[in-house]
Parts: C-alpha cells; sequence; structure tokens
C-alpha cells in the first residue's frame, strides 16, 4: 500500500506533463519555421533558474564545440541573485563529465537578444524569449528540435529540480542527445 500512495503523484505528475507536452509541441510546430536563422557563433542556453538544465547544457555543449569558435552562456528567466546548482545537480553532471561546483546562476540580459540562436528548455519559456524579444523570434529555438526523430516529437525537458537524482539523470540524458544534434548542426553549418 505504502509503494502505491508514494508512485501516485509521480504518475500523475507524468502523465499531466505528456498531455501539456503534447498540446504544446503541436503548438510549437505550428509556430516554428524550420530554419535556424541568425549566426552560430555563439549560443545561450536559457531556463527558469540556470541551475540545473540551462547551466548543465552550457557546460556539456562547450565540450562538444571546443575548438570550433562559438561562444557559448547560460542563463535563466527568474533569476535575482547568483545561487550556485543543487549538489544532486552537481553529482548527476559529474557523471555525464561536466563540473558544475563553480555555477552560479545568471539572469537573462538585454544582451541575450544579440546571441546568434537563443536554446529555451520548454515552450512556455519560448513564448516568454519571443515576448521579450519579438525582433529575434527566428533565433528562438527549444533544445529538444534538435534530437532525431522521434525523440524531437515531444519537445519539453521538464525541470528536475527538487525531484531527485534519477529525474535529474533523465533530464540531463535527454539534453545530452538535443546537444549531440544541436552539435551536429552547428559543426555543419560551420563548414
Amino acid at each position: 500500500m505504502q509503494i502505491k500512495l508514494i508512485a501516485l503523484p509521480s504518475l500523475r505528475r507524468k502523465c499531466k506533463r505528456f498531455v501539456k507536452n503534447v498540446f504544446q509541441s503541436l503548438l510549437y510546430s505550428r509556430s516554428k519555421l524550420n530554419t535556424v536563422s541568425g549566426s552560430l557563433n555563439e549560443v545561450v542556453f536559457v531556463c527558469k533558474g540556470n541551475i540545473c538544465r540551462s547551466a548543465f547544457a552550457e557546460f556539456y555543449f562547450k565540450s562538444l564545440v571546443a575548438g570550433k569558435d562559438v561562444e557559448v552562456f547560460s542563463c535563466g528567466l527568474e533569476v535575482d541573485r547568483e545561487v550556485p546548482s543543487p549538489s544532486d545537480v552537481i553529482s548527476v553532471g559529474s557523471n555525464f563529465g561536466v563540473d558544475m561546483r563553480r555555477h552560479l546562476s545568471k539572469g537573462i540580459t538585454a544582451a541575450t537578444e544579440n546571441a546568434g540562436i537563443i536554446i529555451a528548455m520548454e515552450f512556455t519559456q519560448y513564448i516568454q524569449l519571443t515576448s521579450m524579444f519579438p525582433s529575434s523570434k527566428r533565433k528562438i529555438h527549444l533544445l529538444k528540435s534538435f534530437s532525431a526523430f522521434p525523440d524531437n516529437w515531444l519537445i519539453n525537458i521538464y525541470d528536475p529540480f527538487g525531484l531527485g537524482e534519477k529525474e535529474t539523470h533523465d533530464c540531463f540524458e535527454e539534453i545530452k542527445e538535443s546537444l549531440l544534434g544541436l552539435a551536429r548542426f552547428v559543426v555543419k553549418s560551420k563548414g
């Protein structure tokens, strides 16, 4: 009986996320052109707090494009002060070869608008960014859209904050696969 009670909130969360993800994936595919515009010399990853997803994406992507003349940054939409990544995020990141011990969250700035490509983790962040930077709409994309089919069908990469190491690992695995696709795209575009 205890196991069923513990598993029920997790199952509910996963079902709600799935339905939301399907709906938002359809909206994104209708709103987005299949082309990437802008220079790929500067990539900015964005999430909510810049302590889990975008921070991991920044560090992992830097390793993928080392020596390719690409600047990589990350920031959060809801950051009002610098805070480090949680210990479980640091621990899981190290399993992927990423050292996040010195990372401090950064907020979004107007400079983000000047990036060659801006990569968000969730559809709601994509909408928020396109509202903040309407002239940069064609440069704003969702990371999951760079995954191979069928993984790119559902476009949200949800926040693992506070959900433990397994959820964080699963999230970072999704990010890693998407980053591999983005890196192939960036390297190919640079010749």
